[in-house]
């Protein structure tokens, strides 16, 4: 048997998380998976846990910093990088549906997780609070806004992953001039 690298046992377990729940995501099942003996494990992580806190910090980095830092270095323009913004997270993936879901699944359970989650729920809307005010809008109409666009991706992760159909692009720009319009 091999060995795989830390980051592939990473990837591993948000698979597992995607496909089955924080219950998946077992030391022995994984190394079984992937063909390699438990001792691979060993050599990056000495619990469990540590597998599941450096997923979590894999998600945080793939579903939230790496979308910031694009959509950043897109374009100058506040109201072009909201477009593009709700364009990319808005995007139909099963397997980034499945991870969110499972991750907000077990944050229901586990008050680490909990935590992680909601610091990174936080770090999203302050992102889209600061597109919004740049636009400008008032700060207080920028937070409302920023959660209503939160909870409705929260939503279309779990309507998608139930079944439903992704919303289009018809609907995703207008889902954009609604954020975009200016207050009065």
């Amino acid at each position: 048997m091999t060995t795989m690298s830390e980051a592939a046992w990473v990837q591993a377990a948000l698979a597992a998380l995607a496909e089955g729940g924080v219950s998946a995501v077992r030391v022995e099942a994984i190394a079984r998976k992937m063909g390699v003996t438990k001792g691979s494990f060993y050599h990056y992580f000495r619990r469990r846990r540590d597998l599941l806190d450096a997923a979590l910090t894999a998600w945080e980095q793939l579903a939230t910093e790496q979308i910031i830092a694009t959509t950043d270095a897109a374009s100058m323009s506040p109201r072009t990088r909201m477009t593009q913004l709700i364009q990319t997270i808005f995007h139909s993936n099963p397997t980034h549906d499945a991870v969110e879901s499972a991750i907000r699944e077990w944050a229901a359970t586990d008050t680490s997780a909990q935590a992680r989650v909601a610091a990174v729920d936080a770090r999203r809307l302050r992102y889209v609070e600061g597109l919004l005010i740049a636009l400008p809008l008032p700060p207080a109409v920028a937070q409302s806004r920023a959660a209503l666009l939160y909870r409705a991706l929260i939503g279309e992760y779990t309507w998608r992953r139930t079944g439903g159909v992704a919303l289009d692009e018809d609907a995703l720009d207008e889902l954009s001039r609604l954020m975009l319009t200016r207050w009065r």
